[in-house]
């Protein structure tokens, strides 16, 4: 037999509000948000490297 929960909260392994579920989706989140945050640097790196490249170039041709 199963063990009967008296406090009124959510079992362990709850399938909506148990703790296991609540860590998932708040490991999933911060996921989310850390992709997020590497898309998004990852783009002004690729920003940065192209302003250089255009600096360079034009440096070069104003050398020669």
């Amino acid at each position: 037999s199963s063990p009967v929960r008296t406090t009124g909260r959510p079992s362990f392994t709850d399938a909506t509000n148990g703790a296991l579920s609540v860590r998932s989706k708040g490991l999933t989140d911060k996921k989310k948000r850390m992709d997020d945050q590497i898309n998004q640097l990852e783009s002004r790196a690729d920003q940065y490297r192209e302003r250089l490249v255009a600096q360079f170039a034009a440096m070069e041709k104003a050398a020669s």
